[in-house]
């Protein structure tokens, strides 16, 4: 889904893991993001044109990877807006492709295409 696709390229864009993020960015093109939404997150911005939800679900997971505890009030929103499960599902995958980004990373995975999307 496209919040499956946000937490896991927010997270591979936080810690700029070359491969996670070559390998995301067809998926979520496939998904129908924009280049406008590609680009905002590959310059760590929100994206302007992303849906109330993905809004939400980017806020939350940077709020994450800046290294806080999720405040209580976007917790709220997230269980609002998406329910218990999604909530899990949304901060696990943010959580696990954290630690996926920093295996690559230590282990200076390559792109298929030899590409290195941030330098």
């Amino acid at each position: 889904s496209a919040r499956h696709w946000s937490a896991r390229d927010w997270s591979a864009r936080h810690w700029s893991a070359q491969y996670a993020w070559a390998v995301h960015e067809t998926i979520a093109r496939d998904l129908g993001f924009t280049d406008e939404m590609i680009e905002a997150i590959k310059s760590h911005r929100r994206p302007a044109t992303a849906k109330p939800d993905e809004q939400l679900a980017y806020d939350a997971v940077t709020e994450l990877l800046a290294g806080k505890v999720l405040r209580t009030a976007t917790y709220d929103r997230l269980i609002k807006q998406f329910g218990l499960g999604t909530t899990i599902d949304l901060i696990s995958t943010a959580g696990l492709y954290s630690m996926a980004s920093t295996v690559l990373n230590g282990f200076d995975v390559p792109t298929a295409n030899g590409e290195r999307p941030f330098g």
